[in-house]
């Protein structure tokens, strides 16, 4: 016995640890989200009290803060290396050092034309006349002749110049009739004349062709290596090589004019440009029969589009408050009762949604964090979360005023209400907050940007939840005790021949069906529905098929980003992207190579730059050697004395 009652001495102890454990956890959590909930207490029974302060003030200060920024530090950041490259990484450490330290003049502003023939042969006297009028179109603009010729840009000329003694270089296949339409119709009259012309591997200068920078796909494809030089340059002597090297098929033309460096010179120049290739674009795809089109892209040209995009897509943020108002209207609305019915409290509810955006994009722009495409998409995301927070509070409250029959102030009844689902709302706020918080931590500028934008806006959204929106509760519970008409608030309904219960709870199931919302009746429906064995059964088969597919699904995503993916649906950027992946080897960013902090002077060193740039073009993505490689001239040209060299001792 006396060990029995010891057994039960010790349970007895276990159970009162357990107990002091649980109670100790209780306490803790109450610890912690106490004051917070203290606080949101609070500011709900200031706001309930003193509504008509909130509402005013609410909107007072979104529009001023909102307005403010927009007349202060506004700015719109669509410079694709600042938006997409990751912050301190190798890239951008190595363009800031081109940049800043290298003293490297900059490189010239490339203005790329394009010229297809749709996929056929290209190669044709009608052809290079399109190139002549696609390029003289863009020389022919009265500010070209002063940008080339006057511009303050102290680059040095690299390469051949060219017979327009401009600052403005051309790569294109006008250099083999010295850019000379007359010249090209009085020499040329057939389609073989041409292709003749455009088959040579030198330019009537002597300089060599490269064939890959001025045709699209040409054919036959030789590369320019040490062992054709001597071939490239006699092949008027060499019959063979001729018409081993002479032009049977190219898909495009490619064109490139190099414009100085100076932006503030440059761009409005480039945006003349880009209006009259557009008109030229647009006439050749209306004259009957022609082959011919016209792709083009200017440095600009990514910017301007990915801006362009930003301003047509801006309409969308009043058509979704527009689209949401009306759906929270339909679901606050009770089409039984204009009284009892708060369609105007639905459209308070995207209000405050709004109001809280207002005041984000205010504070943010004030203190300068740029506008960006990503920024842009926020608030349909905003409106999504946001409007739970006020379906939620706005359910509790009509389920308090249920139970309490009308017998408690509106006051008590939000406060009972903020009692059952306050600390709900506030712990699945902070859950968001903290998931864009750490967002911020992107090294990738847009993104952290986008979550720079958010981060505060679910915090400024709750507060105007627990303010603005139970302020508007309370109006709103003012007015239908008044008796007044919910959209139509100047308007009293007649109590004697209109009057109907105020309560929500009538005695008889029929009465409480007609007064259920669509929602409310939709969802009980639905409840009964999906409590039946049957449909049970099919929700725990189907679950775990949905689930094992979508994990496999995961295992086949792709990781990709296409720029023209952030351009307007149409624009002539996409069109010039697709046309260099169907009818060019060329891509629109063109990698370089720079050998820094190395004694270039060292054949040690030599060897590992030239076993460097060979790897590079055995890579697949890597169509041809570089066209400029210092060291591979220099080679060559240390190849060439020895020769001479040689011949003078043979001499």
């Amino acid at each position: 016995m006396v060990t029995e009652f010891a057994d039960e001495d010790d349970a007895d102890e276990d159970d009162e640890e357990k107990k002091t454990c649980t109670e100790i956890w209780a306490s803790a959590v109450y610890w912690i989200r106490g004051p917070p909930l203290r606080l949101v207490m609070g500011l709900t029974h200031h706001a309930a009290t003193h509504p008509k302060i909130y509402v005013v003030g609410s909107l007072v200060v979104s529009c001023v803060l909102l307005a403010t920024g927009l007349f202060t530090n506004f700015a719109v950041e669509v410079e694709r290396d600042k938006l997409w490259t990751p912050s301190n990484s190798k890239a951008d450490q190595h363009a800031l050092w081109i940049q800043h330290e290298s003293g490297f003049p900059a490189d010239a502003r490339r203005f790329s034309i394009h010229i297809n023939a749709g996929g056929a042969n290209a190669l044709s006297k009608d052809g290079v006349r399109h190139v002549f009028e696609a390029l003289d179109t863009f020389q022919s603009i009265p500010e070209y002749k002063n940008l080339c010729t006057s511009s303050s840009d102290e680059r040095p000329p690299r390469g051949p110049s060219t017979s327009l003694n401009t600052n403005c270089e051309e790569s294109s296949i006008r250099k083999f009739w010295d850019y000379d339409l007359d010249l090209f119709l009085s020499t040329v009259t057939t389609d073989e004349e041409a292709i003749t012309v455009m088959s040579s591997p030198v330019y009537p200068d002597g300089t060599l062709v490269n064939r890959n920078g001025i045709f699209g796909m040409a054919e036959p494809h030789f590369m320019i290596s040490p062992t054709t030089i001597s071939n490239h340059i006699n092949a008027h002597q060499n019959a063979s090589f001729a018409q081993d090297v002479r032009l049977t098929s190219a898909k495009a033309y490619t064109s490139i004019i190099g414009l100085p460096s100076v932006v503030e010179e440059a761009e409005p120049f480039e945006r003349l440009a880009i209006d009259k290739l557009l008109e030229l674009r647009e006439r050749w795809n209306e004259e009957e029969g022609n082959i011919f089109g016209l792709e083009f892209l200017s440095e600009r040209s990514f910017t301007d589009e990915f801006n362009r995009a930003i301003w047509i897509d801006l309409p969308l943020m009043p058509v979704v408050f527009v689209i949401m108002s009306i759906f929270c209207c339909l679901v606050f609305a009770n089409f039984h009762d204009p009284v009892q019915s708060q369609a105007l409290l639905g459209f308070g509810a995207v209000v405050t949604v709004l109001l809280s955006l207002m005041t984000t994009y205010g504070i943010l722009f004030l203190i300068g964090i740029p506008f960006t495409a990503l920024t842009q998409m926020f608030p349909f995301i905003m409106f999504g979360v946001g409007l739970d927070d006020s379906f939620v509070i706005a359910g509790a409250y009509q389920r308090t005023i249920a139970h309490n029959d009308d017998k408690k102030d509106v006051t008590d009844c939000i406060m009972e209400a903020m009692e059952e689902v306050g600390a709900s709302v506030l712990m699945t706020t902070l859950t968001t907050f903290v998931a864009f918080t750490l967002g911020t931590a992107s090294t990738v500028p847009g993104v952290y940007w986008l979550c720079l934008y958010a981060f505060p806006c679910i915090m400024i959204d709750f507060f105007y939840q627990i303010t603005f929106f139970i302020a508007l509760i309370v109006l709103d519970d003012r007015r239908i005790k008044a008796n007044k008409y919910d959209c139509l608030v100047c308007r009293t309904k007649n109590q004697i021949t209109e009057a109907t219960p105020t309560t929500i709870t009538p005695a008889t199931t029929n009465a409480r069906e007609l007064q259920l919302t669509f929602v409310e009746r939709l969802m009980e429906r639905y409840c009964d529905i999906l409590m039946r064995p049957w449909v049970k059964a099919i929700v725990l088969i189907v679950f775990p098929l949905l689930c094992a597919g979508l994990v496999y699904s995961t295992t086949q995503l792709k990781q990709s980003f296409d720029f023209t993916d952030l351009v307007p649906k149409g624009s002539y950027v996409t069109a010039f992207v697709d046309h260099l992946e169907l009818y060019t080897e060329e891509r629109p960013f063109d990698p370089n190579v720079i050998f820094r902090n190395v004694d270039v002077s060292d054949p040690a060193i030599q060897a590992s730059m030239n076993s460097y740039v060979d790897e590079l073009v055995s890579m697949n993505s890597v169509s041809s050697p570089p066209i400029f490689y210092w060291l591979r001239d220099f080679e060559n040209y240390i190849a060439e004395e020895d020769e001479d060299e040689d011949e003078d001792e043979d001499e």
